[in-house]
């Protein structure tokens, strides 16, 4: 869990769904004496740090709303984007956002199809399970239009599984180094039934110890390496096969999904 508020408001969600409500109760009431994460104190000194605007992303609003408390009490001027919004606050934000503020602290609501790409800094204060997510929180800034260099922060617990999903993505297959559309066509390869999201839970789930689940996601690194191996061959050979006509194609199709993006937001 990324911060002590978003585990309260996961825990009471919890709290009459499993037997043992006691416990969750005193859970409950141990992440309330949790005021300041270690992960917000990063957070703020990476926004210290950036030379330009950053776009904080976040699942639970909870976390959001413990963000927001923490740039207001750290003087840094911010905008929030959620799904609590009217269409003209979202618009409102985005343009004192782009104005005037250093940081958008946006749930996943602002990674859909908008274009943000005078910023060029994300950071996942929590990092979805899906990775499609985390390459639509990417493509908000990293699109048509974009002329400076794209920067992705990745903020996450050492031995969380996020941490472990972390692994997975970027030190076995370097997602973060990939064109946009492909990280969808990796995973296709790597089990067409199943998505990435229930492979990392069933992982979890059905493995006795740690020691299990290391040894599951150690094999599933291996299966996404070879997954992405796969498509690394088809795609030089298709590349010799069309060549230009092949790329100028794809371009064409990015060109058209910004587009369709556009459209579906307005």
């Amino acid at each position: 869990m990324n911060s002590s508020s978003a585990a309260v408001s996961t825990l009471e969600s919890l709290k009459d769904k499993l037997p043992d409500s006691a416990q969750i109760a005193r859970l409950i009431e141990q992440c309330k004496l949790l005021t300041f994460s270690e992960k917000v104190k990063v957070l703020i000194d990476v926004i210290h740090k950036a030379p330009d605007k950053v776009i904080v992303f976040t699942k639970f609003r909870a976390s959001h709303t413990a963000i927001a408390a923490a740039l207001e009490k750290h003087g840094i001027r911010y905008s929030s984007l959620h799904g609590g919004l009217t269409r003209h606050e979202k618009e409102k934000s985005i343009k004192e956002f782009q104005n005037t503020s250093k940081a958008l602290v946006s749930t996943d609501v602002g990674s859909e199809g908008r274009n943000l790409q005078f910023c060029n800094h994300i950071i996942n204060f929590d990092l979805p399970w899906n990775p499609m997510k985390i390459e639509q929180r990417i493509g908000r800034i990293s699109r048509i239009g974009q002329e400076k260099e794209v920067h992705v922060t990745n903020l996450s617990a050492k031995d969380t599984i996020e941490d472990h999903i972390l692994y997975l993505l970027d030190a076995k297959i370097n997602m973060f180094e990939l064109v946009i559309g492909e990280i969808d066509v990796i995973l296709g390869r790597l089990d067409e039934e199943t998505d990435f999201e229930t492979l990392i839970m069933d992982a979890w789930t059905k493995s006795p110890d740690i020691k299990q689940f290391e040894s599951e996601i150690a094999q599933l690194g291996e299966d996404l390496l070879a997954a992405k191996q796969k498509y690394a061959t088809l795609k030089n050979t298709e590349d010799k096969i069309f060549g230009d006509q092949f790329n100028t194609t794809t371009a064409e199709k990015a060109a058209t999904e910004d587009t369709e993006d556009e459209h579906r937001d307005s």
